[in-house]
């Protein structure tokens, strides 16, 4: 386990409940050109106090316009969240360093029950999205996990993108989901890892939207991307029309 610099995590009190709060246990510090289409969700409110302070969830940018992750990262405790109170940062892989980084917005929100896309005010040009998998992926499959959280079952934040293996599995694997766990004990998903991508062969099979029972190691059940895969693309194709649809 590769140990990075360590943050406390005071702005997620606010967000998410102490077992939702964002983290990977057990990964190592990823690089932006292998992942360019991440994106840290963060809410706009809280980044007035401090670069990172406002960080709460993880996304990927889908195409040149859109922001794809699960839609528990567009809600609140009492209903969906305005675009306007999301701040959206690419194109960096640290969350506190602001340096390099591409600053984006949303003006319209899609939802269904697991998934959420953003359309951007801006196209994002700079950066590659990341290519959709439409397959049914086999049991035993290595893929990766990545995301920004801490790297111990310590509840603290890293400075920096982590990526940590994983492998598919499909016991106990619930319908309309993909499953994968952490190739070795202390290795994995830890408590709130939401809109975390799961990537397989470099493409992206799935999105976390469910919590694991411990950190590391744990099965962790991700909203499939092909279970989702017309309604993804139809929205990436749709002309902007209004500010919230909710299917």
């Amino acid at each position: 386990m590769i140990v990075s610099l360590l943050l406390p995590i005071r702005s997620l009190s606010s967000i998410f409940p102490e077992s939702r709060r964002p983290r990977i246990i057990g990964g190592s510090n990823a690089i932006l050109s292998e992942f360019p289409y991440m994106v840290s969700i963060r809410l706009a409110s809280q980044e007035t106090i401090a670069f990172g302070e406002g960080f709460y969830c993880s996304g990927v940018l889908v195409s040149s316009k859109d922001v794809l992750t699960s839609a528990i990262c567009v809600q609140n405790g009492s209903g969906q969240r305005l675009p306007e109170e999301i701040k959206l940062v690419l194109g960096i892989t640290s969350r506190t360093n602001s340096t390099g980084m591409i600053e984006a917005s949303a003006n319209i929100i899609w939802t269904t029950a697991s998934l959420a896309i953003m359309r951007l005010t801006t196209d994002v040009t700079e950066l590659k999205p990341v290519v959709l998998n439409e397959f049914k992926q086999q049991a035993g499959k290595q893929c990766l996990l990545v995301g920004w959280g801490a790297n111990s079952s310590i509840r603290y934040m890293v400075n920096d993108m982590q990526e940590v293996y994983v492998r598919i599995t499909t016991d106990n694997c619930p319908d309309g989901m993909i499953c994968a766990g952490g190739e070795r004990i202390g290795s994995g998903a830890c408590f709130g890892d939401i809109g975390s991508p799961l990537l397989c062969d470099g493409s992206l099979v799935g999105i976390m939207g469910s919590e694991p029972k411990q950190c590391g190691g744990t099965v962790v059940a991700f909203h499939s991307i092909l279970r989702h895969y017309n309604w993804i693309k139809s929205q990436i194709a749709r002309a902007e029309a209004v500010t919230w649809v909710e299917f």
